[in-house]
């Protein structure tokens, strides 16, 4: 395997699933006022999430500046710039992006400034040829959006919230973008924000939250989820599938450490070798397209960068850092044979 590292940079620092309920979010009815913005052709401010086509031709990047911006690989021109509506503060900014696997829309969401005053916050979803908005997607009421996936048919869209409203399962209805219906739910996170969620090639989803339990949601999200404590007591972040479906990579938010555990049983493995690396987080975890190799990032840092720590015997073997940049790594998504990172710098 390539490891050539892909990165984008911005320029400043309850237990049981509800039942299904169709819901279908248009756009807003009141029209916002114009606010002229100067496009740079780049972000300007935190990148935290980032979103890739199946192919690696085609990245999305949300950013604080309240931009979705397209992209085509591996050049790395820019193709779209798309604007969902913005406000003052932190209104219209995207915390959480991912791509459809056939790269035709992407889902965007974070601090909503559609709708304000009613504290909605739901996901844009975006005709990534068009760049038109062509759905609202998400429960009314809802706090701010820290974590969107997709899954592997581009069926379903899970997001996670802040504040402990957990789990939101969308599933896309008919051939358009338009129409969608909520398939499951789950707030029981003791109160605690939800930040990371992956789905395995059958549909069925993981997530992690601060309350330091890992989830398995076995597709169609009507039953109640199998429920594990991570070993640390610490706050999980991210959780990603290994490609075979068979492991899970946990990162945490407090720990330079990368837990595996089983995907079927939710069983501790093994944990990654993070022996002397000292103070800072590993955030962010991924698997390589063959899942030969696991890589995980955050704010660790050597020397003067925050390197990509990568294990190869699918996380049991040896550690190696791979150049990176100089501020917290927030983000990693496998490309083919690369990896891509979003970064705080």
């Amino acid at each position: 395997m390539r490891t050539r590292t892909l990165f984008i940079v911005s320029l400043l620092a309850s237990t049981a699933l509800a039942p299904p309920v169709t819901a279908q979010r248009d756009q807003p009815a009141a029209q916002l006022d114009p606010i002229l913005r100067i496009d740079p052709g780049m972000h300007t401010a935190m990148t935290k999430r980032v979103g890739v086509d199946a192919g690696c031709t085609l990245l999305a990047t949300g950013s604080d500046d309240k931009t979705l911006r397209l992209w085509r690989l591996p050049e790395g021109k820019l193709i779209r710039t798309l604007r969902p509506p913005i406000g003052s503060g932190h209104e219209g900014k995207l915390f959480a992006t991912a791509l459809s696997p056939d790269g035709t829309w992407a889902a965007a969401g974070g601090w909503d400034a559609a709708f304000p005053s009613l504290q909605t916050n739901l996901v844009y979803i975006f005709n990534t040829s068009t760049g038109a908005i062509a759905a609202r997607v998400g429960e009314t009421e809802g706090k701010v959006i820290n974590h969107l996936t997709i899954s592997m048919d581009g069926r379903y869209l899970a997001l996670t919230r802040h504040l402990g409203q957990g789990v939101e399962v969308w599933e896309r209805v008919g051939a358009g973008l338009s129409s969608w219906r909520i398939v499951g739910r789950d707030s029981d996170f003791r109160g605690e924000p939800a930040y990371g969620a992956a789905f395995d090639r059958n549909n069925n989803l993981f997530a992690v939250g601060h309350d330091g339990r890992l989830r398995r949601y076995e597709a169609g999200y009507r039953d109640r989820p199998l429920v594990a404590e991570t070993r640390r007591g610490a706050k999980p972040f991210s959780v990603a599938v290994d490609p075979a479906g068979k492991r899970l990579a946990v990162g945490y938010e407090d720990l330079a450490a990368v837990d595996v555990f089983d995907a079927q049983s939710l069983r501790f493995l093994f944990s990654a070798d993070t022996q002397g690396m000292g103070r800072g987080d590993l955030v962010s975890v991924t698997w390589s397209t063959d899942g030969t190799r696991l890589f995980a990032g955050g704010s660790y840092t050597s020397g003067r960068v925050t390197p990509v720590v990568t294990w190869d015997r699918g996380g049991e073997g040896r550690r190696q850092e791979l150049p990176g940049p100089q501020n917290t790594i927030t983000h990693l998504v496998p490309c083919q044979g690369d990896i891509i990172f979003a970064a705080q710098d």
